[in-house]
């Protein structure tokens, strides 16, 4: 299970170990291509496919290993540097493999704080898509924050290039008009906001070609565009998230079951 085709190396079948872990691997990789894990049930569907080869390629190694016990010694072939050479193979060139899906494909994040509560919660874990899109407005996507680029942010877009993008006590415009925002979620009264700080009264600005302006859903509590500007969608742009794949409330402990597979919109 540990290692698939080592199974196949007790047996003396070198060639089939091969086989069988370089098909496992390609078929693993060539699935993003196709977007299996777009969706929540996709990823389910992944790796339960995945652990059901892992199971067959054991009982093949298994029912392999009872047959050839008849005909041939079976550590005839078999020497200690074949699995030890087997296993450095399988892992030397598979290492790749991660970082390949998480530039290029999928990654999985953490919620860290409450800044975009009650869409993401402190505790949710989500599937960002990495594939090269062009942003648009109202996308929930990942970035390089770009005061410290050691960090990343999540955090929604509210205007793209040549937009302008305005906030009046706390109540976002966009271009001039009042902007639909259904997930905006407000914690401070109307009567209690204040006229100079940017988190209730800002712009207008227009957004630079090439750049993008984000708020966390909770505008009362978020660090974001209206204190430290841009971010540029070329080089910060890590992803768009996809949905919560697992989520924990860090103050009791209980998994939070009911978001398992929801979409993030």
């Amino acid at each position: 299970m540990l290692t698939p085709g080592l199974g196949q190396i007790y047996n003396g079948q070198g060639r089939k170990a091969l086989m069988l872990w370089g098909g496992g691997l390609l078929a693993n990789v060539l699935l993003m291509f196709v977007k299996i894990e777009s969706t929540y049930f996709g990823l389910i569907a992944l790796l339960v496919a995945e652990l059901l080869f892992y199971v067959l390629v054991c009982v093949d190694a298994f029912v392999c290993a009872k047959r050839l016990r008849v005909t041939t010694r079976l550590f005839k072939p078999s020497r200690w540097y074949a699995y030890v050479g087997f296993v450095a193979l399988v892992y030397v060139a598979a290492l790749p493999t991660p970082f390949v899906i998480r530039r290029y494909f999928f990654q999985a994040y953490k919620i860290p704080s409450g800044a975009m509560e009650p869409t993401l919660l402190i505790g949710d874990h989500i599937v960002v898509d990495k594939r090269p899109r062009q942003a648009r407005r109202g996308d929930v996507i990942v970035f390089v924050f770009p005061p410290d680029r050691s960090k990343d942010f999540v955090k929604r877009v509210i205007a793209v290039g040549g937009d302008t993008v305005a906030v009046k006590n706390g109540i976002v415009y966009l271009n001039g008009q009042l902007m639909p925002d259904p997930y905006a979620h407000f914690e401070v009264l109307a009567q209690n906001r204040s006229p100079v700080s940017p988190r209730d009264n800002f712009g207008p600005v227009t957004v630079p070609a090439g750049k993008l302006f984000v708020m966390g859903d909770n505008r009362d509590r978020s660090y974001d565009s209206r204190f430290w500007g841009f971010v540029n969608e070329q080089s910060d742009l890590e992803g768009r998230v996809l949905y919560i794949y697992w989520s924990r409330d860090l103050n009791d402990h209980t998994v939070r079951g009911s978001r398992f597979g929801k979409p993030v919109q």
